[in-house]
């Protein structure tokens, strides 16, 4: 039999992206020139990232649709 492909998920196995998700928020804002707010980790850790990328976007007036910005975090 011939291998074409494989899914392999990495998250937990080779690579722990969860200290990651825990300060997102604050270095997305930061990434694009703005300051974040003291609170910004804490709701966005109550998110989900498309919900975030709205939020965010109205809070700090970014550019870009919430689509981008969703695609940029991820």
């Amino acid at each position: 039999m011939k291998i074409h492909g494989a899914i392999f998920d990495m998250d937990g196995t080779l690579i722990d992206s969860m200290g990651m998700w825990s300060t997102i928020g604050s270095a997305y804002i930061r990434s694009v020139g703005k300051t974040p707010k003291e609170d910004i980790d804490r709701r966005f850790s109550s998110m989900g990232v498309h919900e975030a990328a709205v939020f965010m976007k109205e809070e700090y007036d970014l550019e870009g649709t919430c689509d981008e910005i969703t695609e940029t975090i991820y």
